[in-house]
């Protein structure tokens, strides 16, 4: 033994702090049931699975009537153009079912302005590109290029 031992009372150590800072008690034996019950889980799972299937069916049926397609990516330029005439054509019958024969004028006016607009930007863009690669190939591209 060492002498610093000798005849002198041994301190009993300083209790362990609190688990949680509220104040209320601890009571382990209210909560064991509820953790260890396999079958309560098991339920409780089961509908959580259920619940996400419900959801994926109804997020599949959706993308259906919205015609968007089901793998979920998005379409190409291609089908977007077609669709979109698809929606212009649908467009000018719903017109063309109106007796106002002056009002589907304006509108397939209206559409076919809007179709040469898009052609003509269509046509700039491409001569634009020619552009610039003639340029970059010529080796007179814009200020700073190179």
């Amino acid at each position: 033994m060492s002498s610093a031992g000798r005849g002198q009372a041994a301190v009993p150590p300083p209790p362990p702090p609190p688990a949680s800072s509220s104040d209320e008690e601890f009571d382990d034996d209210d909560n064991t049931d509820d953790l260890l019950d396999p079958v309560r889980d098991a339920k409780a799972l089961a509908e959580a699975e259920k619940e996400a299937e419900e959801e994926r069916a109804a997020h599949a049926a959706f993308r259906r009537r919205d015609g968007t397609p089901q793998g979920g990516g998005r379409r190409s330029r291609r089908e977007r153009r077609l669709r979109l005439r698809h929606l212009m054509r649908a467009i000018v019958e719903s017109f063309e079912t109106l007796k106002d024969d002056d009002a589907n004028a304006r509108l397939r006016q209206c559409l076919l302005e809007d179709e040469a607009a898009h052609r003509a930007l269509a046509v700039a863009r491409e001569a634009a590109k020619k552009q610039t690669r003639k340029r970059r190939n010529d080796g007179t591209g814009p200020p700073g290029s190179k």
